[in-house]
């Protein structure tokens, strides 16, 4: 990818590509200057928006994350990802109803989709709310995924 940027430095994809590479690798500064070139190039690019606010998150920077996440869905309405990185920003900053919210928002687009039901789960039963904690952890176990559902009863919580 670097070496397509050189013989091409206006290829906006080489560089969401090489910030992928780099986040991948852990090296979320490097991933977001490439997402920053990425988004200067072009402006509309919903995919460096999300990308730059995983990094973001990544680096413990929730609130950047957030304002990333949200420009993504300001740009592509229905873009599940967005809601879902956005979801978690909310929820490490103790956001949880706005956390719910989102996750709530991704199994609305996406009703089959176990690992929202866990997130919001999650966030529900750090709430103390252990019925609905528990009534999405079962809902995700249905759906295929039952970690939330394990970790529940590991920590005591008796899901029926």
């Amino acid at each position: 990818m670097s070496k397509a940027i050189k013989l091409k430095p206006d290829y906006v994809d080489a560089y969401d590509n090489r910030g992928n590479a780099y986040d991948d690798l852990g090296q979320h500064k490097r991933a977001i200057e490439d997402y920053n070139k990425a988004i200067r190039l072009t402006p509309d690019l919903v995919k460096a928006y999300y990308s730059r606010g995983v990094a973001y998150g990544n680096l413990a920077q929730n609130q950047r994350a957030i304002e990333d996440f949200n420009e993504a869905i300001r740009l592509k309405r229905n873009y599940t990802d967005a809601y879902t990185g956005r979801g978690l920003a909310y929820a490490r900053l103790g956001h949880n109803q706005l956390a719910i919210k989102d996750f709530s928002e991704v199994i609305h687009l996406t009703p089959n989709y176990a690992e929202a039901y866990n997130n919001r789960g999650f966030v529900y039963l750090n709430q103390g709310n252990k019925k609905l904690g528990c009534r999405d952890a079962q809902k995700a176990c249905s759906l295929g995924d039952c970690s939330l559902l394990e970790k529940a009863k590991l920590k005591g919580e008796n899901c029926r």
